[in-house]
């Protein structure tokens, strides 16, 4: 398909879409820092000079692309939660899984302040923080309606440690076959292990301490 000029607002929309998903569609093949804008232009099949008139760097695109998987985040967790009190044990259930179905948000999430926030001009980048503040005020929101024993301070310092944890636990976990080949190797297997049971575990063991609740004899049924 050769490139047309969008004139009206519906046409620009359609360009924006199709950069984005060009964008996403090259991150499922190459790393991060593989990716740049003549890429996605040919992957967009738009020239470098009119991929410029809509977005200025690659860093602006993935914030944009960051941010609505943060909102889908947000709203599949909400979904699973469905506004009911929730044990410890289940709601750090839903959270885990939750990350887990959000594979890129995860993969972004670790590159998010070494790469894209760096590199981000002032503007793009505050734009992000402030969408960022709305989302994680929605978060402890449903963290607070969850956990009804939580403050709103404890659910928004709760979000910073479970971001911090799945930041650090994701590319444990998510190891190339290299990677898998020499952990095997070494015998270090106990030391990476599984996403959402270590996710799920370590949450739950915080929110213990914050609420000052035992754990509940038994067995996980979600």
């Amino acid at each position: 398909m050769g490139f047309m000029r969008a004139r009206s607002d519906e046409q620009k929309e359609v360009r924006y879409a199709e950069i984005i998903a060009a964008a996403k569609r090259l991150y499922e093949e190459m790393g991060y820092e593989e990716i740049t804008l003549a890429a996605i232009a040919r992957e967009a099949d738009f020239t470098r000079s009119n991929l410029y008139k809509y977005y200025s760097s690659k860093d602006e695109i993935f914030l944009e692309i960051l941010m609505t998987d943060i909102v889908a985040w947000r709203e599949d967790l909400q979904h699973r939660l469905q506004g009911r009190r929730c044990s410890i044990e289940e709601f750090s259930t839903h959270v885990a899984r939750s990350y887990r179905a959000h594979v890129r948000l995860l993969d972004t999430l670790t590159i998010l302040f070494v790469f894209i926030e760096k590199n981000a001009s002032l503007e793009n980048l505050t734009w992000f923080k402030a969408g960022l503040k709305t989302e994680m005020t929605n978060l402890a929101g449903l963290t607070c309606m969850a956990l009804p024993a939580m403050s709103p301070l404890q659910a928004e310092e709760f979000l910073i440690m479970q971001i911090a944890t799945a930041n650090g636990l994701h590319p444990m976990t998510n190891l190339t076959a290299k990677q898998q080949q020499a952990v095997s190797a070494a015998g270090l297997g106990n030391l990476h292990g599984s996403f959402e049971d270590r996710f799920r575990n370590i949450i739950e063991a915080y929110l213990r301490g914050v609420l000052k609740e035992p754990e509940t004899p038994g067995i996980r049924t979600l």
